[in-house]
């Protein structure tokens, strides 16, 4: 042998090789000892955690009913670092180094190398050590948490006794319709940046998979309600979801991406404290596609109100119609409008994706569950709560379409009184290019332009019983006036037509 050489991070490759008169030694990582969770959840878990180099162990669940009164934390005793506790268990054992008051450190290697940290910190049992060539390491269980670790360096982890981290309560609880029973999951989870979203998604999946005990088709509703500090209220979202491949994971989509905005917000820290999730499941597909949407007048005025008559088809069911209103604006300018009709879902990003399936995953755009997350162009917190919480729902049935306004207003000097014939003359040939672009600013081609606060689009929502599948579109035209009798001139146009033509020549606003 001539070289050892220290390999970080081989890529899964053995631990010790040698070749050609060089050994290649990879530190071994101190593995994480999983209970409570099911195969495919702790496999997602290690799948999620493997950028950190962690392996996961399958384990029983927590020492906490072990005859051992008044277990402390001294030199040589066994230190659980916990990432979560309760009906799951997430737990690294390793042995205390050294304590000081109220201080400790442990280890003597590095758990994830991240520097500072908020994990919790507890005793353990240790049943035996397990003996292997490519990755020995103590079979234990945690005991109760006794204090937090704060520091996670090079040399080992260090923190304090009696001072308890900031934890997040996770409480699913899953009804199966088809069984009628109702199965709940509760969890302490460490709130920390990175590690989070892997932890609830994971934990939330083991709630929903042994709430139905089964993975495969269905129709489930999700309520899921988020507390923390820098929140002005509670996130309350009830959403209706249904998948013909794996229900209980696209029940989480909706969650993981709030979760994502909300953590990795650009602008201002939001510390979670709690998260319940309430789920109805059934196996039954609750699916209704529209077929045709239909006004019940051909023709409106600015300012009306017209009913709409939707018609939708349930899943081998009997055909429903829904009467939605659509509002007129009183700004709304005389054209035809394009209106849509659509499920509340439709369209939105990963509405297709179903998550912890590879086969979900297109080459080169992996589903990272700390890159996902809604578009929004919200420049500030309180608009990004709002594009959460006004965020459409799958059971909804939505019409919108976008109003077109007319902005161009005179100013109040021009308004006064129209200039001599003879001042008029002298002024055009100067002021004819720029009257031509201010008009030309306020209107392309032959439609009217609108003012950029109000694109908005008119919106309206129906909620149902269904998941709402596919689209349709219908057109209404607005006539000019308030639906009044028009006068009529000598040329038999209207007063409108007039101003409108003169508007077009760019001598008359329309008012």
């Amino acid at each position: 042998m001539e070289e050892i050489y220290i390999a970080w991070g081989n890529n899964g490759q053995d631990l010790v090789s040698y070749d050609a008169g060089r050994l290649f030694i990879t530190p071994a990582a101190a593995p994480l000892l999983v209970g409570g969770m099911g195969p495919r959840a702790r496999k997602e878990l290690a799948d999620s955690l493997q950028p950190f180099g962690l392996e996961t162990v399958a384990a029983a669940g927590s020492g906490a009913a072990v005859d051992a009164e008044d277990v402390r934390l001294e030199p040589g005793s066994a230190l659980a670092v916990q990432l979560v506790t309760g009906d799951v268990q997430v737990t690294s054992l390793g042995t205390v180094t050294y304590v000081d008051g109220n201080q400790f450190v442990g280890f003597g290697h590095p758990f994830l190398n991240r520097g500072g940290v908020n994990l919790m910190a507890g005793t353990a049992y240790i049943y035996t050590t397990v003996n292997s060539l490519s990755m020995p390491f103590k079979l234990g269980a945690p005991i109760q948490t006794v204090g937090t670790i704060t520091q996670d360096r090079g040399a080992g982890v260090g923190g304090h006794l009696g001072r308890l981290p900031d934890t997040i309560d996770l409480h699913v609880k899953v009804t199966d319709r088809n069984l009628g029973t109702t199965k709940e999951l509760q969890a302490e989870i460490a709130n920390e940046p990175g590690l989070l979203l892997s932890l609830v998604s994971s934990a939330a999946l083991q709630g929903l998979d042994q709430g139905i005990d089964r993975i495969g088709p269905g129709t489930s509703r999700i309520i899921f309600k988020i507390t923390g500090d820098g929140l002005s209220g509670p996130i309350v979202r009830d959403n209706m979801f249904y998948n013909s491949l794996d229900i209980s994971a696209v029940s989480l989509v909706e969650l993981l991406e709030t979760l994502q905005l909300l953590v990795n917000n650009e602008f201002q820290e939001v510390k979670l404290d709690a998260l319940e999730i309430t789920a109805q499941v059934e196996q039954e597909r609750r699916t209704a596609v529209i077929e045709k949407a239909t006004p019940t007048v051909a023709e409106a005025h600015a300012g009306d109100l017209v009913d709409v008559e939707v018609v939708i088809r349930p899943y081998r069911g009997q055909r429903e119609t829904k009467i939605l209103r659509l509002p007129i604006p009183e700004t709304a300018q005389p054209g035809a409008i394009h209106v849509t009709v659509r499920g509340g879902g439709l369209g939105y990003p990963y509405s297709d994706l179903v998550p912890f399936h590879e086969e979900g995953k297109e080459d080169g755009d992996p589903f990272e569950l700390e890159s996902m997350g809604p578009p929004s162009n919200a420049d500030s917190f309180e608009k990004l709560l709002e594009t959460i919480l006004k965020r459409e729902k799958n059971h909804e049935i939505v019409m919108e379409y976008i109003p077109y306004y007319d902005t161009y207003v005179l100013p109040a000097a021009e308004e006064a009184e129209p200039p001599a014939e003879t001042e008029a003359e002298d002024a055009e040939s100067a002021s004819a290019d720029g009257e031509s672009d201010r008009i030309g600013s306020v209107r392309s081609g032959t439609g009217v332009s609108w003012n950029q606060d109000e694109t908005e689009p008119v919106r309206v929502t129906l909620p149902t019983r269904y998941v709402i599948e596919g689209q349709t579109t219908f057109e209404i035209a607005i006539a000019a006036g308030d639906g009044a009798e028009e006068s009529v001139d000598s040329e038999g146009e209207t007063e409108e037509e007039n101003d409108e033509n003169r508007f077009r020549q760019g001598l008359h606003p329309v008012e």
